[in-house]
């Protein structure tokens, strides 16, 4: 396997939890990319496991899917 230095420290964990979530909401990559800004290959290689999300990013996905942060990955809410 080769090693990607911005790969996903949780092994792929938060790209699955975002392509489950653009699926569950019936978008596409291309439409979740025009609608936060980030780059369409940036998110291909996050859902891959090959890059990471910074918290802004994972804010903005948040917001474009209708879901908390700590749904994608971000941190859970302070109890």
């Amino acid at each position: 396997m080769i090693a990607f230095p911005d790969a996903d420290p949780e092994g792929g964990r938060i790209g699955e939890r975002l392509r489950t979530w653009r699926t569950r909401r019936g978008t596409t990559l291309e439409n979740l990319s025009r609608g936060t800004g980030l780059a369409l290959e940036h998110l291909r290689r996050v859902e891959a496991g090959r890059a990471r999300l910074a918290a802004d990013e994972i804010e903005a996905l948040g917001r474009r899917l209708g879901v908390p942060v700590w749904a994608l990955g971000g941190s859970p809410p302070a109890t």
